[in-house]
């Protein structure tokens, strides 16, 4: 429903049913990226597929909630944009997930979306300010992406396994600020000790901390973009540009 996207509307910007043996891939925004200041991408892990687009979509619809609590409903509208983007073949299971082979490719593709909004904006305003919010997985995604040199204002990994990356520190190739957050009780930390997928930004002593909050829901694997709890707000933070006030 249109009403469950405060101050903003709703942009289909690909959706191909086809994609990746039926897989399929979508990208959805959450305000207008071709106007918008901040423009925040939620990078999902695996098992996710057109069948459960929704979950990816409703961590976009909570960022944006988040900035029009922080700022305001006009002011999200205008400002801020919020991409659930699946533009990639997430792994299918663990097994899957073990080795890279759909991260490398899906960080290509995220560089390529990148330069599509950057110039898909070009004509109206200056280069916009670009947040990405990957989870498990995706963090592999973006973070093989920003190694490469994909320019990023925050970098934003939650619950990583590693971002195949040959060192945390090539993290700042692309981006300009490197954030990690993993709850206590995420079973990730047992694939991020195996170490399948390379460095882990929750272990690079220049990565900034994003607080959660264990004590209304934001724990285990996938809680990290629960409503009203600290890690949204702090993201909402990102989104609005107070990365100086983040917790």
């Amino acid at each position: 429903q249109a009403e469950d996207f405060p101050g903003s509307d709703v942009f289909l910007m690909d959706f191909d049913t086809a994609f990746a043996a039926g897989d399929g891939t979508a990208v959805i925004s959450i305000g207008n990226p071709e106007k918008a200041e901040h423009i925040g991408r939620v990078i999902p892990g695996l098992n996710n597929s057109l069948i459960n687009i929704a979950g990816t979509t409703q961590k976009a619809v909570e960022v944006q909630v988040g900035v029009v609590a922080e700022r305001s409903q006009e002011w999200a509208a205008n400002n801020s944009a919020v991409v659930g983007w699946l533009g990639y073949d997430a792994p299918n299971g663990f097994v899957d997930g073990y080795f890279p082979d759909e991260a490398r490719q899906g960080s290509q593709a995220l560089a390529k979306f990148t330069r599509e909004l950057r110039a898909g904006s070009a004509e109206s305003q200056a280069d916009p300010a670009i947040h990405d919010y990957g989870h498990s997985f995706g963090t592999t995604v973006q973070g093989l992406a920003t190694c490469g040199g994909m320019k990023v204002d925050d970098s934003v990994h939650l619950g990583s396994p590693g971002t195949s990356c040959a060192a945390s520190e090539q993290l700042r190739h692309g981006a300009e600020r490197v954030w990690a957050a993993t709850a206590v009780d995420d079973p990730i930390h047992l694939a991020a000790i195996m170490a399948p997928l390379g460095p882990n930004p929750n272990w690079d002593p220049d990565a900034r901390r994003l607080s959660l909050d264990s004590r209304k829901k934001q724990s285990g694997h996938g809680e990290y973009f629960e409503a009203n709890t600290v890690g949204i707000e702090n993201i909402a933070l990102l989104q609005t540009g107070d990365h100086g006030l983040v917790d």
